[in-house]
């Protein structure tokens, strides 16, 4: 059987259902449970569209990508969703999850006025453009009056007895010889030709910078509006017409008839000159051109009909094989200017440029995974093979890349990769926004139940770590471990509320083998998290082994909340992290202890914390105790993303300290006396 017949044959995506985007939502708002949380969920995901993950970015302080207005018009039918849980969004407010009306108000705040504030700069530059073009024409008046008022003065009429009115002057100009007329459509030819090289120049040295800022797409990212192409059209045309007249004027022939429809070509060629270099410098800067991209790769890969392919619509998306390959090129190229925008940032160390590029990166991803569903048959052949990311897979990762069916997603992950391992020493910031941005295309992807897309962003993760553990960078592997921390607990969470049915309205999208696949991916992921920690120790990272620690007790503790079936073996992962005689693992463990012990269903995970612990001596756990209880200062006393200190517990843990201790004592001398 063909590749391609059988991956038309193949099962719709796991955990997508065919239906509408129409119809999931009215499921969603079946399925919803009543509350605070799902008020708050309804409110971030009523009006769908890009326009909502816009909004969503900018009041989440996500992203500072604003997808196109046309964008916003012509995807207005494809919901994007972001994560609705109001525990995690209190986290990432500062808020405490108990009080979502306070959460609420707070996002609604933010949003108004940054809302008001996008307002403002769109009616500051229309101002501007609006007081150009009055200013212009109040000034040619001016210039006229001036000019008449001092033809019309005495001195100026006894030299030379002439009327000097307005009428006059349209009357000398439409109604002089053959000879004057050639003489002012000499001027006008030699003007409009003059205006002509000096456009050519300028646009020419301006698409050239562009290039070699960005990408080498500029031209057709902006010869596709035709504000580009309509002043060049109207200067062409009125340069022929007046080189025509010129030739044409003679004895018989004045053209006063024909210089009242010069002139006013000639003054609005004039006048377009400076609107047409603010467009270009408005077009051609980054931030402009990666939202052009974010906009045309949008376009190809969720709408039917797309105006940057030839004869699209929506059965050529599932029969046309021409049309889908089309389709693949130009995303392909696209994401791929994207990913060099990037890397010239890097270059020129421009972070904002950078960062821009890697949230477009990840804003594409979410928007494309909402509508992939629609795709069938010949758009899941992997169609890239020839290009530099892609030239050297093996024919099995191939088959693997599209049977899971997340080409797309490898290709945008491929771009950040680079960018990561070229932002390692000159701009280690962008490493931790490459992470962030990682993390935020795994959450939505297993919020729809697609988990090839979270094994994919869990490997690159991995990837991540990696590097850093070879560059010896332990400040930014800090803060990626983070970012790992917050993806596993994530998953938790939905775990939680597939099983529950509650909390997010996307929800019922995760069937009951999504469930288990969800618990699947958490404990490898741990497990990673474990062998990274090993990995550490044997490149004398000891701080980080500590960390990791610290992280993996999170993750236990997320989990024990959630009623995770698993945690177990997550505590497990925690126990084996580091050596016998490291002692800050061991502290990290004492602090779960403690922070389990006042749930009844963790007593057991307490009890088999404190049987482990008992491998270390009496003295030691001593020293290491009264390490922690010294420790009062909650804030690192350096300044770090984090800006959390490991060593620190509040007065109620420290409060548990004696009963952890007696338990770790009766467990100690209950294996004496076995």
């Amino acid at each position: 059987m063909d590749r391609r017949e059988s991956l038309d044959q193949a099962a719709p995506l796991p955990g997508i259902p065919s239906d509408s985007h129409a119809g999931r939502r009215e499921k969603a708002g079946a399925a919803a449970d009543s509350g605070a949380a799902n008020r708050l969920a309804g409110r971030l995901s009523a009006s769908g569209g890009a326009a909502t993950l816009t909004r969503q970015a900018s009041s989440l302080g996500t992203s500072r990508v604003q997808i196109d207005r046309n964008v916003q018009k012509r995807h207005s039918g494809a919901p994007i969703r972001q994560i609705s849980i109001s525990k995690r969004l209190s986290m990432q407010l500062g808020l405490s999850h108990e009080d979502p009306q306070q959460l609420l108000s707070k996002l609604e705040h933010r949003s108004q006025v940054e809302q008001r504030e996008r307002e403002r700069e769109a009616r500051m530059t229309w101002i501007r453009m609006v007081g150009i073009f009055v200013l212009f024409p109040v000034i040619l008046i001016v210039l006229f009056a001036i000019g008449f008022a001092i033809e019309s003065a005495p001195s100026i009429r006894e030299i030379r007895p002439v009327q000097a009115t307005v009428s006059d002057f349209f009357y000398s100009l439409v109604a002089g010889d053959s000879e004057y007329s050639h003489f002012v459509l000499e001027t006008v030819v030699v003007s409009i030709f003059t205006i002509i090289g000096v456009v050519f120049q300028i646009t020419a040295v301006l698409l050239e910078y562009a290039t070699s800022q960005c990408s080498s797409n500029v031209l057709e990212i902006v010869g596709g509006d035709i504000r580009f192409y309509a002043p060049v059209l109207i200067w062409l045309n009125t340069a022929t017409y007046a080189t025509a007249l010129q030739f044409g004027i003679g004895p018989t022939f004045s053209g006063a008839g024909h210089m009242c429809v010069l002139l006013p070509l000639f003054i609005i060629s004039v006048i377009m000159l400076p609107f047409y270099f603010v467009f270009l410098m408005h077009n051609l800067r980054p931030g402009r051109i990666t939202n052009k991209l974010v906009s045309m790769a949008v376009d190809i890969s969720t709408q039917p009909t797309s105006r940057w392919i030839r004869g699209s619509s929506r059965l050529s998306m599932q029969t046309d094989e021409a049309n889908v390959y089309a389709r693949q090129a130009t995303l392909i190229r696209l994401l791929e200017a994207l990913g060099s925008i990037g890397l010239k940032a890097i270059q020129r160390n421009d972070k904002h440029v950078a960062y821009h590029a890697v949230e477009a990166l990840r804003i594409f991803t979410v928007v494309y995974g909402e509508s992939k569903s629609k795709w069938q048959g010949y758009w899941w052949v992997f169609p890239d093979r020839e290009s530099p990311d892609s030239f050297s897979l093996s024919d099995e990762l191939v088959s693997s890349i599209e049977e899971d069916r997340v080409w797309v997603e490898w290709k945008v992950l491929r771009q950040l990769q680079p960018l990561f391992r070229f932002a390692l020493v000159p701009m280690r910031d962008l490493c931790f926004v490459i992470a962030v941005n990682t993390r935020k295309i795994a959450e939505p992807a297993a919020e729809r139940g697609d988990f090839s897309v979270v094994d994919k962003c869990i490997k690159f993760m991995n990837t991540y770590v990696r590097l850093l553990i070879n560059a010896r960078d332990a400040g930014t592997l800090f803060c990626i471990l983070l970012q790992y921390r917050l993806l596993i607990t994530n998953l938790i969470t939905f775990h939680a509320a597939a099983t529950n049915g509650t909390v997010t309205p996307d929800t019922h999208r995760v069937s009951e083998v999504g469930v288990s696949q969800f618990e699947a991916r958490i404990v490898k992921a741990t497990q990673f998290l474990l062998y990274y920690s090993d990995v550490c120790t044997s490149s004398g990272m000891a701080f980080l082994v500590q960390v990791i620690a610290q992280d993996m007790a999170e993750i236990v503790v997320a989990a024990s909340r959630a009623n995770f079936s698993s945690t177990m073996q997550l505590l497990d992962a925690l126990l084996q992290c580091g050596t016998k005689d490291d002692m800050a693992v061991c502290a990290a463990q004492i602090r779960l202890a403690c922070r389990l012990h006042s749930s009844p269903r963790s007593a057991a995970l307490v009890q088999k914390i404190t049987e482990f612990l008992t491998r270390h001596s009496t003295e030691a756990l001593g020293k290491a105790i009264a390490k922690m209880q010294s420790v009062t200062d909650k804030d690192f006393w350096e300044i770090n993303d984090r800006q959390e200190n490991l060593e620190f517990m509040t007065l109620e843990l420290k409060q548990l300290l004696p009963s952890i201790v007696q338990q770790i004592e009766n467990a100690r001398e209950q294996r004496r006396t076995d």
